[in-house]
């Protein structure tokens, strides 16, 4: 395996690892099995059929994300975008070099999908 392959999967590894957590399943004795999980909750998260007549705010932005080399690298930008509070869907493509990402935009801001995209190892910018 080469430096670069080596380097690119480091990236990768600690950007999943950054921006999901991990979760952990133990059995206790009476069988029960308990789930932990170090992923941040999301708060106030409410679905339009709780209150149809409110309507959710959705914003669309494609990002450019300059990196991205295989599937995995798509998996850790989306994974990410969707952690932040606010970001509804997000389709991310390596061979296009780029993020097409629906958002509220009173709950998440451009800048912070860039930032954290950034912060996994990749040079993202708005258009």
């Amino acid at each position: 395996m080469s430096k670069t392959n080596t380097f690119i999967g480091a990236i990768l590894f600690l950007g999943i690892l950054g921006c999901g957590g991990y979760q952990k399943s133990t059995t206790t004795q009476q069988g029960e099995v308990k789930e932990e999980s170090s992923a941040p909750q999301q708060e106030g998260v409410a679905s339009s059929m709780e209150n149809p007549s409110q309507t959710i705010p959705v914003s669309q932005t494609t990002l450019k994300v300059d990196g991205m080399t295989c599937g995995g690298c798509e998996f850790g930008v989306k994974k990410c975008l969707l952690k932040l509070d606010g970001v509804k869907e997000a389709n991310v493509s390596y061979e296009k070099g780029e993020a097409l990402v629906q958002y509220d935009p009173e709950k998440v801001t451009k800048e912070k999908m860039v930032d954290v995209i950034n912060k996994i190892g990749f040079k993202a910018s708005l258009p």
